[in-house]
């Protein structure tokens, strides 16, 4: 997640944090590492989450400061806020499939922000107003299953990584489809290569720089089942060994929001901080991060 101030006379520095799990799965405290300051900040909470807000919460990451959540227990969706505590309940979802990630347009309490859903199972990208007082999850782009989802914020248009092999541009206003673009290889976030028995995964993510405007897809070449020293094991499912993986590399395409084009970026991130994962991803100019240069 990130925050950013800004002043009329300073120019505006923004620090990421990371979320630390929780200590046990019942606490309601949170612990967030600064990135820029490199210290943990325990936020503890006097007064528990609301009735619908508790029971088996799965989070699907963090987007603007706001903790996306899905409640099992009664299928509600909503937004938690780990510093202020503040919670805001989302329509509850039509579909039993838990969505894979979820993302903000803006600020919740915006009237024109939209909370959009992405489902990797079953297929589909929905959207809600969390700032209006009767709301409810709108259907769109049903046709194809999205791995990873960004939104750009000048343009108004939403990027959909498909399970199919290509990324895709909606226009949120109409909302209307815009251009496919299809990837340079097929490989997914589930795709493996068993050469000699050796696992190989590639997952991807899209990454949104809002400060330049420019969407970027990242590539990670991960080696799956590494012993202690660095090397492959084979799993041994008999023995019930789980072995954790290793990254080896990045691959990092730029694709023009416009022409709907990929273009390789070789040597230079051009002074971005990337960050990705499973549930939003986002790049920050490393000069403005406090504590660090350009990278």
């Amino acid at each position: 997640m990130s925050t950013a101030a800004a002043t009329t006379t300073e120019p505006r520095k923004i620090s990421p944090w990371l979320m630390l799990p929780p200590p046990t799965q019942a606490s309601h405290d949170h612990k967030l590492y600064s990135l820029g300051e490199k210290k943990v900040v325990s936020i503890k909470r006097e007064a528990p989450p609301p009735p619908w807000a508790q029971g088996q919460v799965t989070h699907l990451g963090c987007t603007r400061g706001w903790m996306a959540s899905f409640n099992e227990d009664n299928r509600q969706t909503f937004l938690s806020n780990p510093i202020t505590g503040r919670h805001i309940r989302l329509p509850t979802l039509p579909d039993s499939t838990p969505p894979h990630n979820i993302i903000l347009t803006s600020s919740p309490d915006a009237h024109d922000c939209r909370a959009i859903i992405a489902y990797y199972h079953s297929a589909g990208i929905a959207v809600c107003f969390p700032g209006h007082s009767t709301t409810n999850w709108l259907p769109m782009c049903d046709q194809l299953h999205y791995l990873d989802i960004a939104y750009s914020t000048r343009q108004k248009r939403l990027f959909c990584l498909t399970t199919s092999g290509s990324v895709e541009c909606w226009d949120l206003e109409s909302p209307s489809f815009l251009w496919k673009v299809p990837l340079c290889d097929s490989e997914d976030d589930d795709d493996e290569d068993d050469e000699d028995d050796i696992r190989f995964y590639y997952p991807k993510y899209l990454v949104m720089d809002e400060h330049s405007d420019r969407l970027f897809l990242v590539t990670r070449d991960v080696l799956g089942h590494v012993g202690r020293d660095g090397s492959y094991m084979k799993s041994v499912c008999s023995l019930g060994n789980d072995y954790p993986h290793k990254t080896l590399s990045f691959d990092v395409h730029e694709i023009d929001v416009n022409k709907g084009t990929l273009r390789y970026t070789e040597g230079s991130l051009d002074g971005l901080a990337m960050f990705v994962g499973a549930n939003h991803s986002f790049a920050l100019p490393a000069a403005d991060v406090r504590g660090y240069s350009n990278t």
